[in-house]
């Protein structure tokens, strides 16, 4: 039989939670996960889990309990427009048992910009996009009406940011980011090396390399996009590197097209 790995748990992780039946039904890709998992990896933050949820209410809920159980830090996109559906704000509220407090400022905003780009006053259900959980720091979105906001709660940290990409990469970029990386917990000195290979059988390979390295505290991922082949390789003992790095090297020498590390 063989072994079964248990991963232990590690709360020290960057946990994202996009919200939108449009993601859930398939009308639109979740490209705004995929740019900020991108982002914090290229930062060597640790990234846990995504998840994605409809814009139910008790849906959003219960994601929001399970990733606050295994984070730190809670990316939330998604759902903080003007309609019935935009739920996530009244969500993030009751996990947090929070009171959502109005805020002028915020409103004033959105009744300028609306005048601005449309010529005639906010419509009364666009003062739910100026509730926010009680104790929040409102996130600015110079691309539209939603602003998003940062709150910490039993020491974690939440981040509530719109669903358009054009809304949400900019204020991750320039408000968010900055704040997760201020929390030293975060970083890691965990090393990933990468090997593009072409011509090389998926199991083949991957059964070599597995038997080769096992007695070395890494982590091996394979991934086939034709007509290359991915190795991935995870590790954080830096006093063993070079010697495991000589074993795999010699194993994916014939096939080698690239390497990253």
């Amino acid at each position: 039989m063989p072994t079964k790995l248990v991963r232990k748990s590690n709360n020290n992780r960057v946990g994202i939670l996009a919200t939108g039946n449009e993601l859930t039904e398939g009308d639109i890709l979740n490209t705004n996960s995929h740019e900020i998992a991108h982002v914090l990896n290229l930062h060597h933050l640790p990234i846990g889990l995504h998840i994605t949820t409809s814009d139910d209410e008790t849906d959003m809920e219960n994601a929001l309990k399970f990733l606050l159980k295994h984070h730190c830090v809670i990316i939330i996109t998604g759902g903080l427009g003007p309609t019935s559906d935009d739920r996530t704000r009244f969500a993030l509220s009751r996990v947090l048992h929070k009171e959502l407090i109005f805020d002028e400022n915020c409103w004033q905003n959105i009744r300028k910009r609306i005048r601005e780009r449309l010529g005639r006053e906010a419509h009364p259900t666009n003062r739910q996009q100026a509730l926010f959980p009680a104790g929040s720091e409102i996130i600015p979105n110079p691309n539209g009406t939603a602003a998003g906001c940062f709150i910490t709660h039993k020491s974690k940290m939440f981040f509530m940011l719109p669903g358009p990409p054009k809304e949400c990469l900019p204020m991750f970029t320039e408000a968010v980011l900055p704040q997760i990386l201020t929390r030293k917990s975060l970083k890691h000195n965990q090393i990933k090396f990468s090997w593009h290979l072409q011509g090389a059988s998926e199991g083949e390979i991957a059964a070599q390399i597995d038997e080769a390295i096992k007695s070395y505290p890494a982590t091996t991922g394979y991934r086939f996009y034709a007509p290359f082949l991915e190795v991935k390789i995870y590790t954080h003992a830096h006093d063993t590197l070079d010697e495991m790095l000589e074993i795999v090297e010699k194993i994916i020498a014939p096939y080698k097209v690239t390497e990253n590390k």
